[in-house]
């Protein structure tokens, strides 16, 4: 049991890991590599250079890596905290003479601790190190676990895009001109462009924009 236990903290540490490289390699990649990849034939590279090439599909990408992190990750401490105190709780009250309370108690913290320190760098650093250092092939490697969870978590992601909302404030004065505010006039005329260009990219990921333009006043 315990051996099992230890394998399961193992094999979601790694899990986490994966995503945690996959979302660094995804946003460090040099796009010109891996179209030069996709042309010499490479399928790995064939199948992310889309991706790449579409903000709302490297959008859906970050979200699957960040999704897969936070549940690898919740699924962890869960997993952890209802197992390995149990078999913990015994050896501090026997070696340290605790009463079962307190034993039980640092148990948990012992467990809490050594995850932690864990996760952070076999999870975290780690992965994120190699992924910085060789993005080509952390990219294309880890899109082989990030094709079937991107398509396990295509309906929440469906679903939290469909509810995103971004609103912008300009103002009337993008329309309008009047002597000395040249500066602010051009500052709520490119906030109401960018806000126009952002809905046209984000609304194939369902995320409405929107600008509110107060006119003015005395």
């Amino acid at each position: 049991m315990v051996l099992a236990a230890i394998l399961v903290v193992t094999a979601l540490i790694l899990i986490n890991g994966i995503y945690v490289a996959a979302e660094f390699a995804a946003v460090s990649v040099r796009r010109s590599r891996i179209r030069q990849l996709a042309d010499d034939g490479n399928p790995l590279a064939k199948w992310l250079l889309p991706v790449l090439e579409s903000p709302a599909a490297l959008d859906r990408y970050i979200a699957v890596c960040q999704i897969g992190i936070t549940l690898s990750s919740l699924v962890l401490g869960a997993y952890a905290q209802a197992t390995i105190p149990v078999w913990l709780t015994p050896l501090f009250a026997n070696l340290g003479g605790l009463q079962t309370a307190a034993a039980q108690s640092t148990s948990a913290a012992a467990v809490l601790l050594t995850l932690t320190v864990g996760q952070v760098i076999f999870a975290e650093l780690v992965p994120k190190s190699l992924a910085l250092q060789y993005p080509t092939q952390t990219s294309l490697y880890t899109l082989l676990a990030m094709v079937p969870s991107e398509w396990v978590y295509r309906p929440f992601i469906k679903w939290l895009n469909g509810t995103g909302l971004m609103i912008n404030v300009a103002s009337a004065a993008a329309f309008a001109s009047a002597p000395g505010m040249s500066s602010y006039n051009a500052t709520k005329a490119a906030v109401l462009s960018l806000s126009e260009t952002l809905s046209s990219e984000l609304s194939s990921a369902g995320t409405q924009v929107s600008v509110v333009m107060p006119t003015f006043f005395k």
